[in-house]
């Protein structure tokens, strides 16, 4: 990424509503900020369905804390489980 542009950040509050953001998946850059440390896995609900929205992009993701589906008190140094890749 050469530069930095003004953005858009998109909420979705229901599964049905990526649909409606699909223009979203063509961005250079994905903020993933869905759960962080404390969270338990698996990923369910809303959460595993932004995962496997998130699958048709080639974006980079980048974590605020930890990828969104990694056990946050694991010692293993990688996911198990459905996890946002930290690295593509």
């Amino acid at each position: 990424m050469a530069s930095a542009a003004p953005g858009t950040v998109h909420v979705v509050e229901t599964a049905d509503q990526f649909a409606e953001h699909g223009d979203a998946l063509t961005a250079d850059l994905l903020v993933d900020a869905m759960v962080g440390t404390g969270f338990k896995p698996p990923l369910k609900g809303l959460a595993k369905s932004a995962l496997e929205w998130v699958k048709g992009s080639r974006a980079l993701i980048l974590a605020v804390d930890l990828p969104s589906g990694w056990a946050a008190d694991a010692t293993a140094a990688g996911a198990v489980g459905w996890c946002f890749q930290p690295m593509r």
